[in-house]
């Protein structure tokens, strides 16, 4: 059995031992459990209004370990979220962020919501690097630059290619962007990270200008336009 199936099983051992515990320390104390149906009856309506978001995530955690759509140690991103699977119990699941923070996250909201696994099915996810340079810039050249500048980078899947695409026309640069591989997700941010400082070094070395956003601001003089 895999380790979801494992834990799910587990679960249900657990707090099917525990309900018939109750039955048995009810019965052994003396109390008749047909004297308390009409007072069960009364409290299960208002607990049950009341436990409705606890009863939607124990059914949403039964349904994230049954299906394995997510598992520990998987990469995810829900809501904002970015961190690897700690733990999926019934209620929540565990999340911890590159900050080294625990994020409890209620199971529904991972049902219910939009959630990006990294990890799924394997390790293999693309980086995406945006770059812009000058118009004066060869974009051949600034093509060549960018893929030997990448190249040596650690983390980087060797057999698969690097590509890198003139993306647009912009405002103030022509805009590239580059596509590198990885199988190690938990070091997106570090591989991130490396590249860039890769690139601004090789563009430094080949004389790239790296332009920022100008805007020319003309004053025009109202009281001559008047005179004229």
């Amino acid at each position: 059995m895999d380790l979801g199936r494992i834990h799910i099983f587990s679960m249900i051992v657990r707090y099917g031992i525990i309900v018939v515990g109750i039955f048995i320390a009810l019965s052994i104390v003396g109390i008749d459990l047909t004297t308390l149906k009409v007072l069960i009856g009364a409290l299960g309506v208002g607990i049950g209004f009341g436990l409705q978001h606890m009863v939607n995530n124990l059914l949403s955690g039964f349904i994230i370990l049954s299906d394995k759509s997510i598992v520990v140690n998987d990469l995810i991103e829900v809501d904002g979220l970015l961190g690897w699977v700690e733990a999926v119990g019934l209620r929540a699941t565990i999340i911890r962020t590159f900050n080294n923070v625990e994020v409890i996250v209620p199971n529904a909201e991972l049902v219910y919501n939009k959630v990006t696994n990294y990890t799924h099915s394997d390790n293999l996810i693309r980086i995406d690097i945006p770059v812009g340079v000058s118009y004066t810039s060869d974009p051949n050249r600034v093509k060549e630059v960018l893929i030997e500048a990448l190249s040596p980078l650690k983390e980087r899947v060797e057999k698969s290619s690097i590509d890198v695409y003139f993306n647009d026309f912009g405002e103030s640069s022509l805009d590239f962007i580059a596509f590198i591989w990885t199988d190690q997700p938990l070091k997106k941010k570090k591989i991130e990270s490396d590249a860039r400082f890769a690139i601004w070094k090789a563009l430094k070395e080949n004389n790239v200008e790296i332009p920022f956003p100008q805007q020319d601001i003309h004053i025009r003089d109202s009281k001559s336009e008047i005179n004229s």
